[in-house]
């Protein structure tokens, strides 16, 4: 299988687990909305663990003075986050012109009322979907280091080429899409085997990821 595995090599898989290897019962369409189910299981699961497979970084976002808060949907003047955002990570901020990003201090449930309004936000917060800051005096710019929700492939129609990004997961979420087939026809037995199964190849890879991520803070210090 390959380091990315293809959606094609994962149902492959998942119908030899549901002996059902010329796919006469479970097809690649009856199949999809299982791997999709397990795709977003493995995902929350590997999150949980601390791996950064889903963490990105946002282009830079304009954010004029008036405006205190950054939304998920646009309308009405709204700046906007990026749509696959989960939660944000990081904010830094610059002037427009300037090029140099400051990092924001993250609040905890309140924005400090005690600071003079300046150029700068200085702060931000992450309440009810919204990420919350302070009126600056000038139009800045911010750039932010998120967690990303995981985007399963947007067609199955091309099972071939199309991959599931868990580099090294296409055992367990082939597992976990017969467990969840399982389920379905309430076979609760071989449910829970290939379920266990799955959990455990992703309790492998957080393991190995976690050893990785040891190593390299004791060689460079933590980043």
């Amino acid at each position: 299988m390959a380091l990315l595995p293809t959606v094609a090599e994962t149902y492959e898989m998942a119908k030899a687990i549901l002996a059902d290897v010329n796919g006469d019962v479970y097809s690649d369409a009856v199949l999809a909305p299982f791997a999709k189910r397990a795709c977003h299981k493995a995902a929350r699961y590997l999150t949980s663990q601390g791996m950064g497979l889903f963490r990105k970084e946002s282009a830079d976002i304009s954010v004029p003075a008036i405006t205190t808060r950054l939304e998920r949907t646009a309308g009405g003047g709204i700046v906007t986050y990026p749509a696959d955002m989960l939660r944000p990570i990081e904010i830094k901020e610059r002037l427009t012109t300037e090029t140099n990003l400051t990092s924001m201090r993250c609040q905890n449930g309140f924005l400090p009322t005690d600071v003079a309004t300046g150029d700068y936000r200085q702060y931000w917060d992450w309440l009810g979907d919204v990420i919350v800051f302070p009126a600056g005096l000038k139009a800045t710019v911010m750039r932010i280091q998120y967690e990303a929700y995981f985007t399963d492939p947007s067609s199955y129609t091309v099972p071939g080429t199309q991959v599931f990004n868990i580099p090294d997961g296409g055992e367990a979420i082939a597992q976990l899409t017969a467990a969840f087939a399982f389920y379905s026809r309430d076979e609760t037995a071989n449910g829970d085997r290939a379920f266990q199964q799955g959990m455990d190849d992703l309790a492998m890879i957080a393991t190995a990821e976690s050893n990785v991520a040891t190593a390299r803070a004791a060689r460079y210090g933590r980043q």
